[in-house]
């Protein structure tokens, strides 16, 4: 079972398994929450452009009019989770080398 919450301060949203980082949130902010939720086991997901490359685990992105998914491998291992095989077949591994959310 899982229980979804509105999180408004950086505190609370730590104490989270999963962070959905809502499209309206600003760059800074998002940046901030990816910073602070490294080394610890959550999985933040996003849909701002570069979300992926900036450090987030799973970005969506929309490609030749799809929805697709990247993934950063190296942050989720960071935060030591792990992703099916399949999972990780269907998605575009992504590095965070120079990434930042525009």
């Amino acid at each position: 079972p899982f229980t979804v919450t509105h999180c408004k301060a950086l505190p609370e949203m730590l104490a989270q398994n999963i962070l959905l980082i809502a499209p309206d949130e600003s760059t800074a902010h998002t940046t901030e929450i990816i910073t602070a939720t490294a080394g610890k086991p959550i999985l933040t997901i996003g849909d701002a452009e570069g979300f992926a490359a900036a450090g987030g685990i799973v970005g969506f992105v929309k490609e030749n009019g799809k929805m697709r998914f990247e993934v950063n491998a190296v942050a989720a291992k960071q935060r030591g989770l792990k992703f099916n095989s399949q999972f990780l077949q269907a998605a575009k591994i992504v590095s965070e080398e120079g990434g930042k959310i525009p």
